[in-house]
């Protein structure tokens, strides 16, 4: 891996761990708030609160990471290109394509992990939180048959 590559993939990732910090505080603060009625008419336990809101988060990251990296490429390369690197590349002899290499990349790996998430674990991980909102939180009894969002 050239020099070049782990700059603008230092200079991607930044960005992108940024984005996904903020989406998962705005995913929490909304989630708590719109569920806020059911867990004070419920009496719920702030621990079954958290968990369930920590459990549900990479549900919602999963479908909210596309936006986080779209918002990324156009962050680092919107940064790279004010401050004249994008120029100072090509004049040396590098291809606009080139530069776009990494990028790439790390879309690929992105939407890979993502795809393999959203297949496997997460909605083992989704299952569990909704259990804890049925069972700890509203107080439901489930039979032992009872699942959601079952497809033939």
């Amino acid at each position: 891996m050239k020099i070049v590559d782990r700059y603008l993939i230092r200079e991607f990732l930044r960005p992108f761990g940024a984005n996904v910090a903020i989406f998962s505080i705005l995913v929490l603060l909304g989630r708590f708030f719109d569920k806020m009625q059911i867990f004070n008419n419920f009496h719920a336990h702030n621990k079954d609160v958290l968990f369930f809101l920590i459990l549900g988060l990479p549900y919602w990251l999963n479908l909210v990471l596309p936006v986080a990296t779209l918002m990324a490429v156009m962050l680092s390369l919107g940064k790279l290109q004010q401050q004249g690197e994008i120029t100072a590349f090509r004049c040396a002899g590098i291809a606009s394509l080139r530069l776009y290499d990494p990028l790439i990349s790390c879309g690929l790996v992105i939407a890979i992990i993502s795809l393999i998430g959203g297949l496997s674990f997460l909605p083992k991980i989704d299952d569990m939180a909704m259990r804890i909102y049925r069972v700890n939180i509203k107080q439901q009894v489930l039979t032992a048959g009872q699942r959601d969002h079952i497809v033939a």
